[in-house]
């Protein structure tokens, strides 16, 4: 069952990830100076730990933060991609762990290896260094190293 999705922005993915007030009572209760581990699984199996912390006392929120930054930069996340946390239970009725997906990306994948690349006259300069011709080198080889320079009276 999902607990929450969310379109990130450019805070999730540069510092921390803020879980919305209405979901918190899914989480382990976490007190104000302290921090609690969160394992937390993905699409391909891979257990991420997100420390799950409050991000200040007058105005409590819930926050993922270094794991999350880990996961964010390993994922290639970018602002617009959306997640899905979700907890499942098993035959067992016991919780299993959190899992996390990325449902949507917002940019294609061409466009988002690009995105971290300067356009210069509307091209990328991993075009420029494919289409370029090698260049020429205006001195022959041909020449010897050594030339003596002739001189001519007037």
């Amino acid at each position: 069952m999902a607990i929450f999705t969310r379109t990130l922005t450019r805070v999730d993915i540069e510092r921390r990830l803020t879980i919305p007030r209405y979901c918190v009572g899914a989480f382990p209760a976490v007190q104000e100076s302290q921090a609690v581990e969160l394992k937390v699984n993905d699409e391909m199996g891979h257990v991420w730990t997100f420390r799950c912390s409050l991000q200040s006392a007058i105005n409590p929120r819930l926050v993922f933060s270094s794991g999350w930054l880990h996961f964010a930069s390993s994922k290639h996340l970018h602002v617009g991609d959306t997640i899905v946390i979700h907890r499942e239970v098993d035959q067992d009725n016991t919780d299993a762990p959190y899992k996390i997906e990325v449902p949507t990306r917002a940019l294609p994948a061409q466009q988002r290896a690009r995105s971290h690349q300067v356009a210069v006259h509307g091209y990328y300069a991993s075009d420029l260094t494919r289409a370029l011709p090698r260049p020429r080198w205006s001195t022959p080889t041909h020449q010897p190293r050594n030339r003596e320079l002739e001189v001519i009276e007037l």
